[in-house]
This record gives structure tokens, sequence and C-alpha cells, in this order.
């Protein structure tokens, strides 16, 4: 698996050992700080809406990602790979919250891909995947990866070969 340094950026070839207990512990290669890595990821049994932890894990190893979260309107919090310092009620108020402000916007421009809000100098970019699913990915920076953008896309069009 690959994963980047929190200081430097530099991408880590990691192989199974360094994974010990959920968590991805390593010196990267190129600076030498020393990296940990929470890997547990959340997911709730929400009947079809399930099995997304290859999503969260393939975000989360991309650079200036914080963490990424599934929100269903009438569902709630599907799944979660977020920060241990957000409880599970912030991460559904935040995902009430910012579907909200995505169907809003979506009403009055129909053609809207993303919704991007900052709060606390992150910034949690939200894109509708499915009807009333919503994929937010939080990151340090405004402009996320390319990667991203691609494994939403990438989520969205699995769903809709699942109808």
């Amino acid at each position: 698996m690959i994963l980047f340094c929190e200081d430097c950026g530099q991408k880590n070839d990691l192989e199974p050992a360094a994974f010990a207990g959920g968590r991805a512990v390593f010196k990267c290669s190129a600076c030498g700080y020393h990296n940990a890595y929470a890997l547990n990821v959340q997911e709730t049994d929400s009947g079809p809406v399930k099995g997304f932890t290859p999503f969260f894990v393939a975000v989360q190893s991309l650079p200036g990602i914080i963490g990424s979260f599934l929100y269903h309107e009438k569902k709630g919090l599907v799944g979660e790979k977020m920060p241990p310092v957000l409880t599970r009620k912030d991460i559904e108020s935040l995902g009430s919250g910012l579907s909200l402000g995505y169907s809003g916007g979506d009403r009055t421009f129909p053609d809207m891909k993303k919704m991007t809000v900052v709060i606390s100098d992150k910034y949690f970019s939200v894109f509708k995947v499915a009807p009333q699913l919503y994929a937010i990915v939080v990151a340090a920076v405004p402009d996320l990866p390319r990667e991203v953008i691609e494994l939403v896309n990438k989520l969205g069009r699995g769903l809709k070969a699942l109808k």
C-alpha cells in the first residue's frame, strides 16, 4: 500500500508487515519522519449501501486528505474514515448539513458536480454519488488531487451499475 509522509509528502510504498493493530507505522524514506496512520474504517450495515472500505482506504492514502465519509439523506452515516477526534454524532451532523446544502445548490444549479465548504481551515468537498448519497472528502488544501475525483467518479459509476 502507498502512504504519503505527513511531514514532507513523499510517497512511501509499504509492505504488509508495516501494518499492525489497524495502524500503519513507518519512517519516511525521504525525510525520516515517523508516521502513524490509523487504518480502521467504520462501516455501518446499511443493506445495499455497504462495502466502501476500499474507497476510504484509497482516498486516505492520497496527499493532503484528512478523511472521508459517506452520508445518506435517509440512512445517515453509511461509513467513514475520519480522525478519531470526531464522534459519530459530529460526523452525522456534518453529513446532514452538507448534504442539505448540496441539495439546495443542486436545485438551483442542476449541473453542479461538487460543493466545497471551509470549516476551521479544512476543506469539505461534497459530491453526490447516487440519489440521496453523498461522498464528503476533507482535505487540508482547497484543490483535491485528481485521483480523488477519479475515485469519487468510480464510486458513483459502481453504484449506478448496481441498480
